[in-house]
């Protein structure tokens, strides 16, 4: 049985494709060389706004086009659009509802299946999110914010490692607050970010560690420090900006964000000298 992939969407939507993969390739699939021929064509689709719903409504359409033509047999729609969606697609397998994906934070990749390349590959360190920001639909798309357990992750990273990869993207919706929920749960051990961070630190091998999204809010001292003091560190910031007007990030529910944001630049060089500084900046409240 020949398997085709489409991905669409984000770091996450493809770090969970690899892991879908990996799972059906170890039962035995094969990867087809084109999506247009195969038996089962897996569409992995974005739903964030409207242009991402666009793309994936279009190839969903050029997959069952397909379909008609007799060049694939079965169209499987993955991803965020049929967690946002459910009524409009038959067979469908979102976030969470992969056979096996509910135990994902527990499941391993395989290690060579990289979608990203050799070089570097996303190491998701968790799902969901937890803020209520007004504009945003992540949360009803990923549900609440779910940490991986960090012996999971350490495996992970230590595969890829060990496969080649020279640079570790750190990715998850809030990096920032890893292991936020586990702080809830009773006798579960007690971690964050930078406790991974020096963690992965400690792993033999000739590699990079690099965080994407840093909400400027929920920068610590003690990530700066690990920023500034770690040989793996890429000293790099991505810090999202919704806005800088105190009255539009109180009506998008990121009132506690201004301070913060105001002061975030010049807290971040005068911690980590010569650091790089990315961001994305929303214009208007969408």
């Amino acid at each position: 049985m020949t398997v085709g992939i489409v991905s669409l969407g984000c770091a996450k939507n493809a770090a969970d494709l690899e892991v879908r993969l990996g799972r059906m390739l170890a039962e035995g699939w094969t990867l087809s060389s084109t999506p247009d021929h195969c038996d089962t064509l897996v569409v992995n689709t974005c739903a964030f706004i409207e242009s991402a719903r666009e793309e994936a409504e279009r190839e969903i359409r050029r997959a069952l086009s397909l379909k008609r033509k007799g060049s694939v047999k079965r169209v499987v729609v993955a991803g965020c659009y049929p967690e946002r969606y459910p009524e409009r697609v038959s067979l469908f397998k979102g976030v969470d509802s992969w056979e096996g994906v509910p135990k994902k934070f527990g499941c391993q990749r395989i290690p060579g299946l990289r979608l990203s390349g050799k070089a570097y590959a996303y190491l998701k360190i968790a799902e969901g999110c937890s803020h209520r920001c007004a504009y945003c639909a992540i949360p009803a798309i990923r549900g609440k914010y779910r940490s991986r357990p960090m012996g999971v992750i350490l495996k992970e990273a230590r595969d890829f490692v060990r496969t080649g990869v020279r640079e570790l993207n750190i990715i998850a919706q809030d990096p920032m607050l890893y292991g936020v929920d586990f702080r809830r749960v009773p006798g579960k051990p007690k971690t964050d970010l930078v406790t991974l961070l020096k963690a992965l630190d400690r792993i033999r091998g000739d590699f990079t560690v690099r965080v994407l999204y840093s909400y400027p809010n929920e920068i610590t001292d003690g990530f700066l420090e690990w920023l500034r003091t770690s040989p793996r560190a890429m000293r790099y910031v991505d810090v999202p900006l919704q806005h800088t007007d105190p009255g539009v990030l109180k009506a998008m529910a990121r009132g506690s964000a201004v301070k913060a944001t105001l002061e975030a630049a010049d807290r971040i060089r005068a911690a980590v000298p010569g650091v790089t500084l990315r961001t994305t900046v929303m214009t208007g409240f969408p």
